[in-house]
């Protein structure tokens, strides 16, 4: 008889939705957790028979599947949730940025990230792309508290910036920043200029050539308001796609955010490149820009994605709605309800996050040697009852109220609704005392907060 192996932690009797390629689904399932890395994953039988475990976790009544990745946001912004709202996105941006230069720095970005990490968790996202100032405050939250994130350098040219670093010194910078985290456990890297309207072709060739240099993904936004197209035509006589085109930043690397505005050769020319695109309905619906052609990039090809934005614009950073919005949105404008399945949801918010963001051999899926992000739901509430088709039930009926657990990298960060990583009441008071000072600056200006 041969012996069991150890493991760190055991899962048994979830039903697994391993969202692997093969689509397995077991209903009596189990996996092994050693360090960082699942071992194995099978019928609860199985895994019980070949692993003894320092920890062991009863699934039972629980879905268990890979957790969810955010592809799109600006995590410490949340600071600001609903401070500027009602105005479309130039208006909204100026405002804004107003208030980020007065009440930016390194100690409210440290607790903007301690909320966002944490409420992310909490909806059972594991990995954010996370594109905001001072990239390396963020990071060092992520560490301390067990959040997988993406993030690095942003260029963005405005005068006075939050971080007071001169545009001419911002590559610097940010190879600091690539060569610091660039075998992070926990830390992806990336380079982010902002868009094609607030970085010239100077930098946005300087942010391309440091993301060539470290291999590492380059995060923009792009063709998100009618305005930014017509600005950039006109300026450029290309539109944006067209404009990071001719610039040599629309590869197999880059992501865009929104791609609200394309039109049917820019969508072929995505699909050419093998560019991602990051989908943000409740964004861009709040701030009137209108509705992603999703439907069109999922039939040409183009590897989409799902995120929320930043609070500060979506005013939440919980992905659920956001995959159920999806769906429902291109089902309705086509009038057709076979668009967009729920199993298509679900893949873009894991295992196609991953693929489109150069992290699939590393998450994404519940694998023997992907790592161990995983999230559990709890079934035991009406609402999840009764359960027919686990796709239908997470993108239509599952949400944050039922993540209960949630374990990244092997290791457990939420444990039965109950943050295990960081003290939440007391960031919760430092956050009520900050928003005091915010408000009370944001009623200075012209027109007040709003």
């Amino acid at each position: 008889m041969t012996d069991k192996r150890l493991a760190d932690l055991v899962l048994l009797h979830g039903l697994v939705v391993t969202m692997d390629a093969g689509w397995r689904v077991l209903e009596d399932g189990g996996l092994a957790v050693s360090g960082q890395d699942i071992v194995a994953v099978g019928p609860s039988a199985e895994i019980a028979a070949g692993y003894d475990a320092t920890e062991t976790i009863d699934a039972s009544g629980h879905i268990v599947m890979p957790g969810l990745i955010n592809a799109h946001t600006h995590a410490p912004a949340v600071l600001f949730r609903g401070l500027v709202e009602d105005l479309e996105l130039e208006p909204w941006l100026a405002r804004s940025w107003q208030i980020e230069k007065k009440m930016l720095n390194p100690d409210s970005i440290r607790l903007g990230a301690q909320m966002a990490h944490t409420e992310m968790i909490h909806s059972g996202t594991t990995t954010g792309l996370d594109m905001y100032w001072f990239p390396e405050v963020s990071a060092e939250v992520a560490k301390q508290i067990g959040f997988r994130l993406m993030t690095g350098p942003a260029y963005l040219e405005t005068p006075d910036p939050p971080d007071h670093i001169p545009d001419a010194q911002r590559t610097d910078h940010g190879r600091e920043f690539l060569q610091q985290y660039r075998n992070d456990p926990l830390i992806i890297t990336c380079v982010q200029p902002h868009s094609t309207y607030t970085v010239s072709p100077r930098y946005l060739a300087e942010a391309r050539d440091l993301a060539d240099e470290y291999h590492v993904l380059l995060n923009t936004h792009a063709a998100e308001s009618p305005i930014e197209v017509k600005t950039i035509e006109q300026k450029y006589g290309l539109r944006p796609p067209g404009h990071l085109d001719a610039q040599g930043l629309l590869t197999a690397r880059t992501v865009l955010a929104h791609g609200v505005f394309l039109n049917h050769d820019e969508i072929d020319l995505l699909a050419t490149r093998g560019t991602a695109v990051a989908h943000c309905p409740i964004s861009n619906l709040k701030l009137g820009a209108g509705i992603a052609p999703v439907n069109g990039m999922l039939n040409r090809g183009v590897k989409v994605m799902v995120g929320t934005d930043g609070a500060q614009s979506s005013n939440d950073l919980n992905l659920w709605p956001v995959m159920r919005m999806t769906a429902l949105l291109q089902k309705g404008i086509h009038n057709d309800p076979t668009l967009v399945p729920a199993r298509q949801v679900v893949n873009m918010a894991t295992r196609g996050a991953a693929e489109a963001l150069g992290l699939a051999d590393q998450i994404g899926t519940l694998e023997a040697g992907k790592r161990a992000d995983l999230i559990l739901l709890d079934l035991g509430q009406t609402h999840s009852l009764p359960l027919y088709d686990v796709y239908l039930h997470l993108l239509y009926a599952a949400g944050r109220e039922d993540v209960s657990t949630v374990i990244i990298n092997g290791k457990k960060v939420m444990h039965e609704w109950q943050m295990l990583t960081i003290d939440e009441r007391e960031t919760n008071d430092r956050a009520r005392a900050l928003s005091r000072q915010i408000q009370a600056y944001a009623q200075t200006l012209s027109g007040g907060g709003r």
